[in-house]
């Protein structure tokens, strides 16, 4: 209830970045027949789609079929609660192992501590307000139950069948969380610290050959596990493990710091790689971390709880902290386990503050325990209300990006999605100063561009957004995106501002550059029937007549039953100024078609047949038809085309044909 009561903010969010491509708009998860597919791939993340199709079924959706944010986000918090409670289960198990007889006595209330620290923790912020960040909830939702029926299979009374069981539901468990992330490969380094804190209080030789054994195979697994995983992004990597692993020791040491203190929470934070062993900031992250790790191989050689906390911190870490190299160098959900090893340090260091001040003031057992009690409630107060304030970041996407652009100010993507937020919530000259910040630390990006040019168009730059999307056409042709997704994206937000522009240009009656960006419009996006009728329009203004007809009949073969292209055509080839291109018999055809799909031909489509059939030296008809369309101008009282067609009718009966400007 304090998860559920804590976290409860977040239902505010809206999809944001990476939910919008994972879930918003993700035709995959629509659809429950999809989940076959999804098992197959199981250790691809068919775990997590399957959790997202099933979400999808269950939740509200807008009118479009887009689902709706809350349901998504209720199902992060209660995944969180759960892993709370897996988590105060894990630790009432080990903590009901310990030497020490007050730990034992007061293992529950120790356990809550440790869980709910861990419910509350601010750090979590995007693991459980973004949806795209469930796969680090849902990994580790699996991963905790898998060492909780691993430790309940290492308790003493429990039958040969009951352990084999209980082992055999940890490795299932272990298998779901694989396919929820990757990252759960750390369950593997994880189970021997859990093994070795269930085991007697003085193992025997052959049960410490047997630890070691389960070390070695469990490191062995976990590093087959990532190189089946990593594959890809260690080929891929510009930078190598080594220069990984240094970075790494800082990132880390800023995590800590955040646990600790979590005043600069940020979804991006500003680190850069570093190989240059003997610099200052490398080396006192890599030493501090070596000496951290060394207490706690100490403190585990005791059988002390502390390192346990110290030893489960560095291996939930491992996978995504360590030597394999990864293109976001720091961010915040990947701590998501890590968290619970400084919750349970943090209630160990807590409750020792507490003997330290009872012995002080020579209390008792029961002031010590009150003393340990309102240590942990403040503590827990207060990062409770730091989590809380966090949740009015993630409520609203500029907010969110705010945050990060402002504590990140040396990255591009926080300038360029704060820039994109306000720019498509028409704060355009607010969002245009972060635009321009991420073009010049990332020229390389067509989408940049796109939005940029978007941003120009709406402050009526119309020659600076022509100048950004043809720098976006060349990259696309240079340099396209390795994600196909986000190449067809690109391509669709090209087509829209050239069309945009385009109208603008037109508005202004600059009929040239309109016909240039209408023409780009349907290279992008060539069934887009209105670029086709603005670009004959813009053309014809210009008195190019012959472009103009070429646009609309290339419009017409992709659009047959387009009207009033097919109107503007036929005009043109039955009337139009340039002789070379009236064409007499093709209009005849393209009005007769039109006259005979309407349901009740009106004045002005038998005005038009006229005009061609006169074009094709079909006379009488175009006489009798202009007469007819003379009737039905008249009945409906429209004196101008009354006069118009009154006129082409005199020019028929006299054996010419329309052309010349009339």
């Amino acid at each position: 209830m304090v998860t559920i009561a804590v976290w409860s903010g977040v239902m505010d969010a809206p999809f944001h970045f990476d939910d919008q491509r994972t879930v918003e708009f993700n035709e995959e998860i629509r659809h429950l027949g999809n989940i076959p597919l999804f098992t197959r791939g199981l250790l691809h993340r068919g775990a997590l789609k399957i959790g997202y199709a099933l979400n999808y079924a269950a939740g509200e959706k807008e009118a479009d079929g887009t689902p709706r944010a809350e349901s998504f986000h209720l199902v992060n918090i209660i995944l969180h609660a759960v892993n709370a409670l897996l988590a105060f289960v894990l630790a009432s198990l080990i903590l009901g192992r310990s030497r020490a007889n007050d730990v034992r006595a007061g293992r529950l209330p120790l356990a809550a501590a440790v869980a709910l620290l861990f419910a509350v923790h601010p750090m979590h912020g995007m693991a459980v307000g973004l949806v795209a960040s469930r796969a680090v909830v849902q990994a580790a939702t699996f991963s905790l139950l898998s060492l909780v029926l691993l430790a309940k299979a290492l308790v003493a009374g429990v039958s040969k069948a009951g352990k084999c069981a209980l082992l055999a539901g940890a490795v299932v468990c272990f298998i779901i969380a694989l396919g929820s992330k990757s990252v759960a490969v750390s369950t593997l380094g994880l189970a021997p610290l859990v093994a070795w804190m269930l085991s007697p209080d003085r193992p025997s030789p052959r049960a410490r050959r047997l630890f070691a054994g389960a070390v070695v195979l469990a490191l062995a697994g976990a590093g087959v596990i990532a190189l089946a995983f990593g594959r890809e992004v260690w080929q891929t990597s510009a930078h190598g493990p080594g220069v990984n692993l240094l970075t790494q020791a800082g990132v880390i040491t800023r995590y800590l710091g955040l646990m600790f203190w979590p005043s600069a929470l940020s979804v991006e934070h500003d680190v850069s790689l570093v190989s240059a062993v003997w610099s200052i900031r490398v080396l006192l992250p890599v030493v501090l971390m070596i000496a951290l790790a060394a207490i706690g191989v100490v403190l585990l050689a005791r059988r002390r709880l502390l390192g346990l906390c110290i030893g489960w911190f560095f291996v939930s870490l491992a996978p995504s902290s360590s030597i394999v190299p990864r293109a976001e160098l720091m961010v915040e959900y990947r701590t998501y386990l890590a968290v619970l090893g400084f919750a349970g340090a943090a209630v160990w260091l807590l409750s020792r503050l507490a003997a330290v001040i009872t012995d002080l003031v020579r209390g008792g057992v029961k002031v010590r325990f009150a003393l340990s009690i309102a240590l942990n409630v403040g503590v827990l107060a207060a990062l409770s209300a730091r989590t809380i304030a966090r949740h009015e970041v993630y409520a609203d996407p500029v907010a969110l990006w705010a945050d990060a652009a402002a504590k990140a100010p040396n990255r591009a993507r926080p300038a360029f999605n704060l820039g994109t937020c306000l720019v498509r919530s028409g704060r355009y000259a607010e969002g245009l100063p972060y635009l321009q910040r991420t073009e010049e630390m990332q020229p390389q990006r067509a989408e940049v561009h796109v939005i940029l040019a978007k941003a120009y168009t709406a402050l009526d730059r119309l020659d600076e957004a022509a100048g950004e999307l043809k720098r976006a056409e060349a990259l696309m042709v240079e340099a396209p995106p390795d994600d196909p997704e986000l190449g067809t994206s690109i391509i669709a937000g090209l087509a829209q501002e050239f069309w945009t522009l385009g109208n603008r240009y037109a508005s202004r009656g600059q009929h040239a550059q309109a016909a240039d960006s209408y023409g780009r419009t349907v290279v992008h996006d060539p069934d887009r029937a209105e670029a086709y009728y603005n670009l004959g329009v813009v053309l014809l203004m210009d008195r190019d007549y012959h472009g103009a007809v070429a646009a609309w009949r290339q419009g017409l073969r992709r659009h047959a039953d387009d009207f009033e292209m097919a109107v503007e055509l036929a005009w043109q080839l039955a009337a139009s100024p340039d002789p070379a291109v009236r064409d007499g018999p093709a209009a005849t055809r393209l009005a007769e078609h039109l006259v005979d799909t309407s349901q009740t031909p009106s004045a002005e489509l038998l005005d038009l047949l006229a005009a061609a059939q006169a074009q094709a030296g079909r006379f009488d008809e175009a006489v009798a038809n202009a007469t007819e369309a003379l009737r039905l101008a008249r009945a409906r009282g429209d004196e101008q085309l009354v006069e118009r067609i009154r006129s082409r009718l005199e020019t028929y009966e006299t054996g010419r044909a329309l052309g010349q400007g009339q």
